[in-house]
């Protein structure tokens, strides 16, 4: 029977839990309700010198509150709650907040209010996240294909190199191909052409933003060899992508999904499949033009002549693209998807051609493009690239993006003052990620200290400061999202554990 540990709110529910755990039931005959403290706070924890904000939920709280140490419950600091509180706009909930920011001794601890009882348990460090920041840039180390993962290196995750026979076309099935590598992206072990790229674009993004942050010591199997492992991680996906390119046309292959496989396989059968790979996909190729685009322009000085490799083959899938949808474009009179903007911004960055700057100044000339800027991920990205670009730029295109950027900031911000939680959005992970990412990339185009407090209240919010006190993101604090049947971790989607490496780098720095 799995024991969860409970913090009582109150002395005679204490009693309870201490009367239960000596007479113990079974679990079919009484699961004891878990009570989630009212006082919300990051459970893996706050930084010593850093803003450390703590949510009260309810009506008449007693004003004080301490800071108490988790283990002998000594009182080590005490405080009042702001006067000032929050009525939640969507529930009508109130609640008040309180910060110790002036405490600074490192340990473990609860907080404590008369009326409320305690918090679940944080940690005041120096450096706080530096062991869920390294889990979580090894996500996609353990989702690897066609490697042998090591007991060392992955842990439980460990098994023998899977998928390694040759696969075949799902149109054509007397082709065969080697499509090893790249990673695991949902349950089947399919691996995705489309959905890759944007994990690699938010992989290269989060170390365009902080370099520093990505060390070479991450215990995967090329670390200590000089890189970030951050780059040798995105080209393992690169080398996959490079094999679903068709030779001839330059076009991308979708995906390469498993079948055959039993509604209940097991682990060694899942791993064992035979693999299909479906049809080149215009979708796929601009993807792929824009992922081997970035990462060639990263990679540059690492390994120039492999970063060549992967400009070509972008230039190729873009020319592809362009190729098969520029008669339906002319003829529909519409612009063609957004991802063409970010290729091109990225193939312009990257060789200064002349071709690609032309794509970016038909979407530059369209008279909604400001107003979409931050609605459409591929424009908001090609658009930051376009500022960052040492290529020749239009002044007035550069100042119609910052003016942009900086509505979108202020807008992101201004929700995030106004919401009961702190932040822009607390309906959806995923949009709150990618907003708390868009204002990530603003702070480090013009800095802003309180940018940096709210993307942190951002991190805060998935690590329990939220309506459900719950850690969305790690499994090893006392109220997780695996404590919850059918509730599902950040770190448990490919697309948003690489946009929470994008936020939680800002630590890093």
């Amino acid at each position: 029977m799995k024991h969860v540990q409970i913090r009582s709110i109150a002395a005679a529910a204490g009693a309870f839990f201490a009367l239960a755990a000596l007479f113990p039931l079974e679990a079919s005959a009484y699961e004891v309700p878990v009570q989630i403290p009212h006082t919300l706070v990051d459970q893996v924890g706050y930084r010593v010198d850093g803003e450390k904000t703590v949510i009260l939920r309810g009506e008449d709280i007693v004003d004080s509150f301490s800071l108490r140490d988790a283990g002998s419950g000594e009182t080590v600091w005490s405080g009042s709650l702001y006067q000032s509180g929050y009525t939640d706009s969507a529930t009508g909930e109130k609640g008040r907040y309180a910060s110790f920011n002036d405490f600074r001794t490192p340990g473990q601890y609860v907080i404590f209010n008369d009326t409320l009882g305690e918090s679940f348990s944080f940690r005041i460090d120096e450096d706080p996240y530096a062991a869920l920041f390294e889990d979580s840039c090894k996500v996609f180390y353990r989702n690897r294909c066609g490697l042998t993962l090591t007991e060392a290196l992955a842990g439980e995750d460990a098994h023998s190199a899977c998928h390694v026979d040759a696969a075949t076309l799902q149109s054509d099935p007397s082709v065969t191909m080697d499509v090893s590598g790249g990673w695991h992206l949902n349950a089947a072990a399919d691996r995705d052409v489309a959905v890759g790229c944007s994990i690699v674009e938010e992989l290269l993004l989060a170390y365009e933003l902080s370099p520093e942050a990505f060390s070479d010591e991450t215990r995967i199997p090329e670390s200590g060899n000089g890189i970030p492992d951050i780059l040798d991680e995105v080209r393992y996906e690169i080398e996959w992508l490079l094999r679903m390119q068709e030779e001839r046309s330059g076009g991308v292959y979708g995906s390469a999904v498993t079948r055959g496989l039993r509604v209940h396989a097991t682990d060694a059968e899942l791993l064992s499949a035979r693999v299909e790979v479906t049809s080149v996909s215009e979708n796929a190729s601009i993807a792929f033009a824009a992922a081997l685009a970035r990462f060639g322009y990263d990679y540059r000085q690492v390994d120039a002549d492999f970063a060549r490799t992967c400009l070509r083959a972008a230039d190729r899938a873009f020319r592809y693209y362009e190729t098969g949808t520029a008669s339906q474009r002319k003829q529909q009179g519409v612009m063609a998807a957004p991802e063409r903007f970010l290729a091109a911004a990225l193939l312009y960055r990257a060789t200064g051609g002349g071709s690609y700057r032309s794509v970016m100044e038909e979407y530059f000339q369209q008279e909604n493009f400001a107003d979409s800027f931050m609605e459409e991920e591929a424009l908001f990205h090609g658009g930051i690239v376009y500022l960052d670009t040492r290529q020749s730029q239009d002044t007035a295109v550069c100042n119609m993006l910052m003016q942009a950027l900086i509505r979108g900031a202020e807008q992101i911000a201004e929700e995030s003052r106004m919401s009961a939680w702190l932040v822009c959005s607390d309906k959806d992970t995923g949009t709150l990620l990618r907003r708390a990412v868009q204002l990530r990339v603003a702070d480090h185009v013009i800095y802003n200290y309180e940018y940096t407090t709210i993307i942190e209240d951002h991190i805060h919010y998935l690590l329990g400061r939220n309506p459900q006190a719950m850690n969305l993101v790690t499994t090893d604090t006392e109220w997780t999202y695996r404590d919850v049947a059918g509730t599902t971790g950040v770190l448990t989607d490919p697309v948003s554990a690489a946009r929470f490496i994008s936020l939680i780098s800002v630590t890093r720095r």
